[in-house]
């Protein structure tokens, strides 16, 4: 029997573990930027926004075998989009 969340928050801190186990792995691979929220964020936008009743397993895969390349483009694209906004050039 899968265990049931009652909020994103309480979802996030189940898969902590494997969004640590991820940031771990992308230092190992010399990638400073992405964090477990970068990760968490870019996979709730991208990877599972239509989907539904996804598994605890599922969620963790998606994590876990998440594109190196993929997940830090997307921070380094957000930042520089922040950069922008802060400069004023994207108003």
């Amino acid at each position: 029997m899968e265990p049931e969340f009652s909020s994103l928050d309480e979802l996030y801190k189940r898969v902590g573990p494997a969004l640590d186990s991820k940031v771990r792995e992308l230092r190992l691979h010399g990638y400073k930027y992405p964090d477990k929220k970068d990760i968490w964020n870019y996979l709730v936008k991208n990877t599972w926004k239509d989907k539904k009743n996804l598994l605890l397993h599922e969620l963790v895969s998606d994590i876990l075998y998440l594109d190196n390349y993929t997940i830090n483009e997307y921070v380094l694209e957000k930042m520089s989009k922040d950069r922008k906004i802060e400069d004023g050039s994207l108003l």
